[in-house]
């Protein structure tokens, strides 16, 4: 449910220089004016109407919208992560005009979670991260050890849906962009995610093929690396455990 924008608020003069990513309806009279529709994305990937007493971590947070959604559908505690300041993306005086009560906003990224930290959560959104990233998994790995129920993506892929191909970017082949790394086909996507303790359950392809949303359980008996003899795996405290610590 929404309410009415509070008066005497200058929109323009609250978010002046904000680059609005997300389009979200965050009052009845005021949309945020962004290209990514996050209640259209929210139903893409298979994400409950009731978020009732669920922890939430939202990784790469930017504007905030994905977090207050998951607070407006009930979560008991939301934390939004992203290397920005939250006040440069207008997720801060976004927060104060709604009158937030249980989303914060950390600096941090996929790679500095720590459940000894940060804890952990029931649910985690990843939008829109997954190919910014050089490590991607690394980031599922560390993602694995903070999430108790389930994980919900949503990135670039492929075309080609069907090769198992992971596509690197060196410069700024992809979308002119020098943050974008890697872009899986959908099926590279699925292996990734399973490999790394995620069960993949819902799975829409939209925007002409090029983007993916899926929905994991988590696998409670641990990732497949760490039981399928690999060297990480095997040599667990020797190779891998000081990259989690």
């Amino acid at each position: 449910m929404t309410a009415t924008l509070p008066v005497n608020i200058d929109i323009n003069e609250l978010f002046k220089g904000v680059y609005w990513h997300q389009k979200w309806k965050a009052f009845d009279d005021f949309t945020t004016p962004g290209i990514n529709h996050v209640e259209s994305l929210c139903n893409e990937v298979g994400l409950p109407q009731d978020l009732s007493g669920k922890r939430v971590l939202d990784i790469g947070y930017w504007n905030g919208c994905f977090s207050f959604e998951a607070e407006r559908r009930g979560a008991l505690e939301v934390v939004g992560i992203g290397p920005e300041c939250s006040h440069a993306t207008g997720a801060q005086n976004l927060a104060k005009l709604l009158d937030s009560k249980n989303v914060r906003f950390e600096l941090g990224t996929a790679y500095d979670l720590n459940p000894d930290v940060i804890g952990k959560f029931d649910y985690v959104f990843f939008f829109g991260v997954f190919y910014h990233l050089r490590y991607p998994l690394l980031a599922l790995d560390k993602i694995f050890r903070i999430c108790q129920e389930k994980l919900f993506i949503e990135t670039e892929i492929l075309q080609e849906s069907e090769p198992n191909i992971l596509e690197f970017y060196r410069n700024n082949e992809l979308n002119d962009d020098y943050s974008n790394w890697f872009v899986p086909s959908s099926n590279c996507l699925i292996q990734m995610l399973s490999s790394s303790g995620f069960n993949p359950h819902h799975q829409e392809i939209r925007q002409g093929g090029t983007r993916m949303s899926i929905a994991c359980d988590v696998e409670k008996n641990g990732p497949e690396w760490m039981k399928n003899g690999s060297s990480e795996g095997v040599y667990y405290d020797t190779i891998t455990k000081p990259i989690f610590d």
